[in-house]
């Protein structure tokens, strides 16, 4: 999360990539798999993740290209995925009396 605030605001204080697209993630490659097991161990290890039988469309991996905003904006991660999902979860903990009735309005 604070990557994504951190190339945000250096993307609000320069116009180098204006109407431009830039990735901005980690460059971690991860199975969907794993990206689930890892947010149930930093909530609720003892749950048991259930899948479902992937539709055609669905994508097995998650990796974000960050080349061009590395190139444009000195974009590098500074976090792994299971940082983010920590660093996110604890956000949420912190912030869930305001945010889950703000979404839940939206």
């Amino acid at each position: 999360m604070a990557d994504v605030v951190d190339a945000n605001r250096t993307l609000l204080e320069s116009d180098v990539a204006d109407g431009d697209v830039l990735n901005i993630g980690s460059s971690d490659n991860i199975s969907i798999q794993r990206l689930a097991e890892t947010v149930r161990d930093q909530l609720a290890p003892e749950l048991r993740v259930e899948y479902e039988s992937a539709r055609e469309a669905d994508a097995e991996h998650t990796h974000a290209s960050v080349e061009k905003a590395g190139e444009m904006i000195g974009y590098k991660p500074s976090r792994t995925i299971t940082e983010g999902v920590g660093e996110f979860i604890e956000w949420y903990h912190v912030n869930r009396d305001w945010y889950e009735p703000f979404v839940q309005s939206s």
